[in-house]
């Protein structure tokens, strides 16, 4: 009996192999630390800052509600499917940053630019994954911006300007 039981465990998938996820990651910029959340199926994430690469913090988790995280990853798999191209957009070079999800080894356009077909329906998705990440509450500033003094010099004294013609 505790064979059979013990096998039936082991052919049980585990929970995680049951989930699908995703990943939304912002490049961040010089000014600003990035960010990746990770995203699952079953509503839950985990959402943190990151600097070059690195882990600014740690992860803070949150969930999606039921119909919106449905929605994500059928638009997420719609867009993927649709080839679609992505339409880019101007950004600044120090404080432009570049949003993307990645979901089986695909990677969408940038989501942060307008968008149009499937791609605007991710993006539509993502902002509302983002916001119950509460992303704008992560430490975002990349660290102590340096303003390098120069010491003031007074001006070098001058005799007062004048036509003053000295009295006999």
């Amino acid at each position: 009996m505790l064979a059979l039981a013990g096998a039936a465990l082991i052919a049980l998938p585990t929970l995680a192999a049951c989930l699908d996820g995703a990943v939304i990651v912002n490049s961040g910029s010089t000014n600003f630390n990035g960010w990746r959340i990770k995203f699952w199926s079953n509503g839950m994430g985990q959402v943190v800052a990151m600097r070059d690469g690195k882990p600014v913090d740690a992860p803070r988790a949150f969930r999606v509600p039921r119909a919106a995280t449905a929605r994500f990853f059928a638009d997420t798999q719609a867009a993927r499917d649709a080839h679609a191209a992505g339409m880019s957009c101007m950004k600044s070079a120090s404080f432009g940053t570049t949003t993307r999800v990645v979901w089986h080894t695909w990677t969408s356009p940038d989501v942060s630019c307008p968008q149009r077909g499937p791609n605007l329906a991710l993006a539509r998705d993502a902002s509302v994954v983002i916001s119950a990440a509460k992303v704008s509450s992560l430490p975002l500033r990349a660290g102590r911006i340096q303003l390098y003094k120069e010491p003031r010099r007074l001006p070098a004294s001058t005799p007062p300007s004048g036509n003053a013609s000295p009295s006999r």
